[in-house]
């Protein structure tokens, strides 16, 4: 296979399991999103937000990177939220959640590469979705800590948001 079709088969399966995994997030339920996986736990010392601030320099970047949460029907942008209700930040909490969970879904891709190219060019595929999805996974964790902070100040914690989308299957219930 030429180098010139590997990129460019390479491409299309990047390409496409973004799309994939988008569609098919946008379907994912709020009960599904309102406890974290082994991935998006929020590590303890994550909460202080100082590696973020200090280290990564986020606020200086977040708003410069693309946000598709909206761009299949069904999807909520993350750009800004439409006003500071407890279900509005419970709903942005979730959608970081959803949009975290995309992203380590599409970087999982890459060492499929092994299957069909030779070791090398897969090794660059699975660094190329590191480097791409990273920054977009620590602005919604950035975020996510951010308006769970908010909540908790509020007197809403983890497991008052879980309450609320406990139907499986459902979706944020409005009180």
């Amino acid at each position: 296979m030429s180098g010139l079709t590997l990129v460019a088969l390479t491409s299309l399966l990047w390409m496409s399991t973004c799309l994939v995994v988008g569609w098919r997030a946008v379907r994912w339920s709020d009960h599904d999103l309102a406890t974290p996986g082994p991935f998006t736990r929020i590590r303890g010392w994550e909460r202080s937000l100082w590696s973020y601030r200090r280290v990564l320099r986020i606020s200086a970047w977040k708003d410069r990177i693309p946000e598709a949460g909206d761009f299949f029907r069904g999807g909520i942008s993350k750009r800004h939220l439409p006003d500071g209700t407890n279900n509005t930040l419970i709903r942005f909490a979730l959608e970081t959640r959803r949009a975290e969970r995309c992203h380590w879904s599409i970087m999982a891709i890459g060492p499929t590469f092994l299957l069909w190219t030779p070791w090398w060019f897969a090794l660059m595929n699975t660094v190329f979705g590191i480097v791409v999805n990273t920054p977009f996974i620590l602005v919604q964790r950035f975020n996510r800590i951010r308006s769970e902070r908010s909540l908790a100040r509020r007197g809403i914690d983890a497991a008052a948001i879980a309450a609320r989308c406990a139907t499986p299957g459902g979706h944020l219930a409005v009180n």
